[in-house]
């Protein structure tokens, strides 16, 4: 069956990439099984009117023009079955996984074999070299390859401290706020550069 995908950025600030304003990188990706440019551009046209804007983006609408449109666009969001996908990366890992994705994306790079990437344990290897510290509380592949880390943490770091594993663990704690992450990631860095 035919799916559109329909892709959204937040959080490239361009220049100021890794400005302490913004410490991360949102995607989402609308999923439909029809063409909803083609299919729905009077439903679209229905939501514009009531909004009163010429054009649908939330940082613009507010929310009170948000809620004039939210009970229509609730129902063709359940009437049309379309899902959604996001996802967020904690900024200093951005350009890494996006250096990451152009090496060794065989879907972008011809010159890599399919398994590369498309086999996640040799994918979470490539990845290591890329990132030495990966941030789990970022989510994605970054919280796979720190789980896959804490299981053998005397593998990859023989000679961790005390200090330093229960800094890796914070590494994998959601609650912790980015600022914090952000001393803790400092503070295993300093250790691996003096190691």
């Amino acid at each position: 069956m035919k799916c559109f995908a329909y892709a959204v950025e937040s959080g490239n600030t361009g220049l100021r990439l890794f400005g302490d304003q913004q410490d991360s990188f949102w995607a989402g990706t609308l999923i439909s099984f029809a063409n909803l440019d083609r299919r729905y551009a009077t439903f679209h046209r229905e939501l514009l009117e009531l909004a009163g804007k010429s054009e649908l983006h939330g940082n613009e609408l507010g929310f009170g023009r948000i809620e004039r449109i939210a009970g229509r666009l609730a129902w063709f969001i359940r009437e049309k079955k379309i899902q959604f996908s996001f996802f967020r990366i904690f900024k200093p890992y951005l350009a890494t996984s996006k250096m990451f994705d152009l090496a060794f994306d065989s879907g972008v790079n011809p010159a890599v074999p399919p398994q590369a990437y498309a086999v996640r344990q040799l994918r979470l290897i490539n990845l290591l070299h890329f990132a030495q510290l990966p941030v789990g509380a970022t989510g994605f592949i970054a919280a796979e390859l720190w789980a896959e880390m804490t299981g053998q943490i005397d593998t990859f770091y023989p000679h961790a401290t005390a200090a330093f594993r229960q800094d890796f663990q914070q590494l994998g704690d959601t609650s912790i706020s980015p600022n914090d992450l952000r001393a803790t990631v400092q503070r295993l860095i300093d250790f691996l550069q003096e190691a």
